[in-house]
């Protein structure tokens, strides 16, 4: 059985991806996205990071687990944008945050 040979363009496929800038975002979520980027920006000066699409639903899910115990829920105007966040980006593989 021959093996197949595939072009560059059979192998090749796009991504999704939202950007929002920082500013957009209220203090507390940009906390929730601290140290939890899949890639950040080579440009110090730049600093921009990319998270997975999901990003905002994960946050979320860990929240609703988190008991009375020593570990502060979010705020709920962080937990607002939140979800807001989480319904407009979920359809994304990726979303970046740019700063301005």
């Amino acid at each position: 059985m021959a093996k197949k040979k595939y072009t560059l363009k059979d192998v090749m496929h796009g991504i999704k991806m939202v950007q929002i800038p920082e500013n957009a975002l209220i203090h507390g979520v940009v906390k929730a996205l601290e140290g939890r980027e899949s890639f950040r920006d080579a440009d110090p000066d730049l600093n921009e990071c990319i998270y997975t699409g999901d990003i905002f639903e994960a946050i979320l899910g860990e929240n609703a687990q988190i008991d009375n115990g020593s570990v502060m829920k979010l705020h709920k105007k962080t937990e607002t944008q939140l979800e807001e966040l989480a319904t407009l980006c979920g359809k994304y593989e990726y979303v970046q945050v740019t700063k301005i």
